[in-house]
C-alpha cells in the first residue's frame, strides 16, 4: 500500500532503455525517501514493460500505468532497500 508522501515526476519523453530511461529514473529514486512516488511521463511503447522489470529487480513497487491524451504515465513507489554506491 503506498503512503501519503507526494508524487515526483520527471519527463522521460523521447527515451528508451537504451537510450538513459532507467539511468534517470535511478537517479530520480535516489533522492527520494522509501515510501514517496515517482511519475515517469513517458511516450515510448516499451517503457512500461522495462519499468516494471526494472522495478522488480531493483526492489521498489510497480504501482501501474495510466494513459491520458496519448501520453502514459508510470508510477513507482521508493522502495526501503539502499543503493550501494562504490568509485571501482
Amino acid at each position: 500500500m503506498s503512503s501519503n508522501f507526494s508524487v515526483h515526476s520527471i519527463d522521460a519523453r523521447g527515451l528508451s532503455a537504451t537510450d538513459g530511461l532507467l539511468l534517470l529514473v535511478t537517479r530520480s529514486l535516489d533522492k527520494l525517501k522509501a515510501g514517496e512516488i515517482l511519475e515517469i511521463l513517458s511516450d515510448n511503447p516499451s517503457a512500461e514493460h522495462d519499468l516494471t522489470a526494472w522495478s522488480r529487480l531493483t526492489a521498489n513497487r510497480w504501482i501501474g500505468t495510466t494513459t491520458s491524451n496519448g501520453r502514459k504515465s508510470h508510477r513507482i513507489e521508493k522502495g526501503s532497500s539502499l543503493r550501494v554506491l562504490t568509485d571501482r
